[in-house]
């Protein structure tokens, strides 16, 4: 089987929750909640980022290279938290981005 370097961020959704939770079982982590970040390769789910207050968690499949999947995903994260930040900042509105932590 040909694999590729490429990895795809993208905003789970509901339909993705049972990927997301068999990486959460291999990782012995908890289920994160949606909103969640996803970040695949090959069609795979390697690791998820739960966003906004509360959902801080991470989950990333132990038995795969995902450091740099990881890394992308607190990227995106950082960018998506500042854009609403932003944006709730000139509505008078207060945000507080979730601290994203991931492991390895």
């Amino acid at each position: 089987m040909a694999t590729t370097n490429e990895i795809t961020i993208r905003m789970l959704t509901h339909e993705d929750l049972e990927a997301v939770r068999r990486v959460a079982e291999r990782d012995s982590a908890p289920m994160p909640r949606l909103p969640l970040l996803g970040a695949e390769s090959d069609g795979r789910l390697l690791a998820a980022l739960g966003l906004g207050a509360g959902n801080p968690s991470a989950v990333a499949d132990p038995f795969m290279r995902t450091a740099q999947a990881q890394r992308l995903l607190e990227l995106r994260a950082r960018q998506l938290l500042g854009a609403v930040g932003a944006q709730a900042s000139s509505s008078g509105a207060m945000v507080r981005p979730a601290e994203a932590s991931c492991s390895q």
